[in-house]
């Protein structure tokens, strides 16, 4: 959520951004973006815009709450979704272009790599890393990671020299979000009516039904 009031400019994340939402401030203009998953390639400038906001707050709630950290002890990778048909290295690379605007000091390897690492194979990282699972993952590893609109697999085996074979699968379940939003909007003239007269109020609307819909799957009985 990106609020503007004349020149000054305030931003909210994840659940503060929802919260925020709730507070009527006519004076403010309110500007909500969702779907961080898009290649940057199929963003716009102004979308590219908020991608960076959003990773420069991130890392900045990290720097407050890791004060070990300083500008010179650390460097960082960042994950991306690992369906290399989507995500290949020219898009990889412009999504690690984000991340150094952003202010983000990511590893670089070489000239033409750079600290972005699929989300899988970094799951993979942290297996053979971790004490309790590293003897298990000695022959060879398929990873599956069932996320909330997509499926990414790593498979590595020890026998073979070659990297880690990543793919993905886009499994639909971001249209439930969609389908929900869209049900609303008819039954509620009001939304209906707010969503004519903002436009990002239907932004702002698929972000709560996101993450009440995540929150339903998670919830134990």
């Amino acid at each position: 959520l990106i609020e503007k009031s004349g020149d000054s400019e305030t931003h909210y994340i994840g659940e503060n951004a929802i919260i925020r939402t709730n507070k009527n401030l006519p004076e403010i203009n309110k500007f909500f973006y969702e779907g961080f998953k898009k290649v940057p390639s199929s963003m716009s400038e102004e979308e590219r815009n908020a991608m960076c906001i959003f990773m420069k707050e991130v890392y900045k709630l990290i720097r407050d709450q890791c004060t070990d950290l300083t500008d010179n002890n650390h460097l960082v990778y960042i994950a991306c979704p690992s369906n290399p048909d989507k995500w290949n290295n020219v898009e990889i690379l412009e999504y690690a272009e984000i991340a150094l605007d952003a202010g983000i000091p990511l590893v670089k390897i070489d000239n033409n790599r750079i600290g972005i690492i699929r989300e899988s194979r970094a799951a993979f990282v942290k297996a053979r890393s971790d004490r309790d699972t590293r003897a298990s993952v000695k022959e060879g590893i398929l990873l599956i990671d069932f996320g909330s609109s997509t499926v990414d697999l790593t498979y590595y085996s020890s026998k073979s020299m070659g990297k880690p074979i990543d793919d993905g699968y886009e499994c639909g379940a971001s249209k439930v979000e969609y389908l929900i939003s869209d049900d609303i909007s008819r039954k509620s003239s009001k939304v209906a009516e707010a969503i004519n007269t903002d436009k990002t109020v239907k932004t702002a609307l698929r972000l709560k039904v996101r993450s009440d819909k995540e929150g339903f799957y998670s919830y134990e009985i």
